[in-house]
């Protein structure tokens, strides 16, 4: 039940984002969330919308989750292979040796925004 509070803490980020931005409200957050993140992504979007009820600038939006498929490399044969479809075992050698590559993320991709900026930050044209 870890995910609220990372997800209120990218819903900081974010926010920190829209004051420097003069943003009025944000469409869509996307996130990373990687395969061996420890984050379990339907959790996350089952429950984003409390978290984003207590953000004026995130009411209504939607959370789209990026998964990041989790990589590794070998450290007895070097070889680099999926963790998840390979059980976290070299598919090679059989190792359970390994450095993680990808996979353990968890970061604000994208910010999707409707150009509603205040009105003295808005482009002439």
């Amino acid at each position: 039940m870890h995910e609220l509070p990372l997800l209120m803490g990218a819903c900081d980020l974010v926010g920190e984002v829209v004051k420097q931005n003069k943003i009025r409200h944000i469409d869509a957050l996307v996130l990373d969330v990687g395969e061996v993140s420890g984050v379990i992504p339907a959790f996350l979007a089952n429950y984003s919308y409390i978290v984003f009820d207590e953000y004026d600038f995130l009411r209504g939006a939607k959370l789209l989750i990026n998964s990041v498929k989790a990589t590794a490399r070998c450290l007895d044969c070097g070889m680099e292979y999926d963790i998840i479809p390979n059980h976290g075992k070299c598919p090679h050698c059989g190792s359970i040796e390994k450095q993680v590559l990808t996979g353990r993320d968890f970061r604000v991709r994208e910010i999707r925004v409707t150009d509603e900026r205040a009105p003295d930050r808005v482009p002439s044209p």
